[in-house]
């Protein structure tokens, strides 16, 4: 990766914060009630997999909320803070697994850097302290494992893709659908593996060139 292309995700990611942490505390003005309802139970110190209250919510987003909510006091930036952190490192995990899958050439990594800028603008629902902010973390991450290991064949390279999305349940419900995608690409290197016939290349983008 050039320098420019270093400098250029370093100003993505300075952006992407900025554009998440700044007056967090009062845009979007006054707390939502889900967001109040997490609050209560990070202050009530129970550590659980699963919250009953308001139809129930995974406990992963509860926990981080706790350290915020110790340090920054109860204010509306420490309920928004610890979500609004988790969409820079989506960012972050959305340029990198671009580059993972399209492979470490200039173009590929411009192609990575335009996504990564592109989801650096997209704010909804990073400046809202909602578990929703997990999903997109959680599968960029665990895609990025899963292509890394098909990648590498390599047996220990498979313990971390195989456990983030075995962690699912402690983000948000409907992360099964992204999830289901991950499952596909872990079933097409089953196959390879079984087979010895490759049915995911890695993508190529000479043609763009």
């Amino acid at each position: 990766m050039t320098g420019s292309l270093r400098l250029a995700l370093v100003a993505t990611l300075l952006a992407a914060f900025a554009l998440r942490v700044v007056a967090l505390d009062a845009l979007p003005p006054g707390l939502h009630s889900d967001e109040a309802v997490d609050g209560l139970d990070a202050l009530s110190e129970v550590i659980a997999p699963f919250y009953p209250a308001n139809n129930g919510r995974e406990g992963l987003f509860v926990l981080l909320l706790a350290p915020s909510l110790a340090v920054l006091g109860r204010e509306p930036m420490a309920l928004r803070l610890p979500m609004a952190l988790c969409g820079v490192l989506t960012v972050a995990a959305a340029f990198a697994l671009g580059r993972r899958l399209s492979g470490a050439s200039d173009l590929s990594c411009r192609v990575a850097a335009a996504g990564a800028s592109l989801l650096s603008v997209s704010l909804f629902p990073n400046r809202f302290g909602a578990r929703v902010s997990l999903p997109p973390l959680a599968v960029s991450i665990a895609a990025f494992f899963f292509w890394r290991a098909y990648e590498q064949r390599g047996w220990r390279k498979w313990p971390a893709p195989a456990w983030r999305p075995g962690e699912r349940h402690r983000t948000y419900h409907l992360i099964e659908l992204p999830t289901g995608a991950v499952a596909l690409e872990a079933w097409l290197v089953v196959y390879d593996a079984a087979t010895g016939a490759p049915v995911a290349p890695p993508l190529d983008l000479g043609p763009l060139r």
